[in-house]
């Protein structure tokens, strides 16, 4: 609500999570591992379902601006640094359409795979205690610097170990690339898939290990999740904020057992379905900060 100044119904907040997880499964998962999908949709019902969740998407992120324009001629006090505000001001764009396409984009990143990012981490959490407790007393402590070095590098671990989306994304080579000394040539036009499950393990010791500390250890390491360069994720900081704002409070105030791993699920998100944890409000009498 804040974010885009406009108070979504329970029905309408329903209907967007629906349709965000059906776009997500066709054209991040489905359509990366079946290019053939994208030429010959029109005879499959999932992508014909897909394509119309993609316009039904369009269109609640046009009633969005819309509404927020209707706010501001009005003069009822809309904020013009909200996300909605800087899209809705920003000259740069060439048309609405791609005002509705970054608006989607934004929904995108702060409600499914938010989410799920955090269930991933309180799950790792909760299965490593030693680990959330080192979390919990530096939250806890005075040292605010430490405390967000922690939690950057509780994140980026448990991100890395359960990444929310199943591909960095899709890119066209504008050029030739080779590999091992010229031996292998990936040719100018193909198009390249980076899967997120084998970019967040290459090169990295004892990969499927939660351990926070391996970002202290090693700072200089890379975080491709988000991509980068000009064409990384636009939502990437909404969502980053997102997250650290209530994994901080969460692991500050309580401890995390796990009552059912549950499933997972791997379609566009990388989901855990009926996993179960048990909160346990910590007393006022601290660990020491300092250990």
């Amino acid at each position: 609500h804040a974010a885009f100044e406009y108070k979504v119904s329970p029905k309408e907040g329903a209907a967007v999570v629906e349709e965000l997880s059906i776009v997500s499964r066709e054209f991040a998962f489905d359509r990366a591992h079946s290019p053939l999908r994208a030429k010959f949709g029109s005879f499959i019902p999932s992508v014909r379902r897909a394509q119309k969740a993609r316009a039904r998407l369009n269109d609640f992120a046009k009633k969005m601006l819309q509404a927020y324009r209707k706010k501001t001629s009005k003069s009822q006090n809309a904020t013009p640094d909200t996300i909605i505000g800087c899209i809705a001001r920003n000259k740069k764009y060439e048309d609405d359409s791609r005002r509705i396409a970054d608006i989607v984009m934004f929904l995108f990143s702060s409600i499914d795979n938010t989410a799920y990012s955090l269930a991933w981490t309180l799950v790792e959490l909760a299965k490593h205690p030693e680990e959330a407790t080192k979390l919990k007393n530096a939250l806890n402590g005075s040292d605010d610097l430490r405390a967000q070095e922690m939690l950057k590098d509780v994140l980026r671990e448990g991100m890395r170990l359960r990444p929310p989306i199943a591909g960095i994304g899709v890119r066209t080579l504008g050029r030739d690339f080779y590999l091992e000394n010229k031996s292998i040539v990936i040719p100018k036009g193909s198009s390249v898939f980076f899967p997120s499950l084998v970019m967040t393990r290459f090169d990295v010791d004892d990969a499927e290990s939660f351990r926070p500390s391996r970002w202290r250890e090693h700072p200089d390491k890379s975080f491709l999740l988000f991509s980068t360069g000009r064409r990384n994720c636009i939502g990437q900081s909404l969502a980053l904020a997102e997250i650290t704002w209530v994994l901080s409070r969460l692991c500050a105030k309580y401890d995390f057992e796990v009552v059912d791993e549950g499933t997972m699920e791997y379609s566009g998100t990388m989901k855990c379905i009926d996993t179960r944890l048990k909160a346990k409000h910590i007393s006022k009498k601290r660990d020491d900060p300092t250990k």
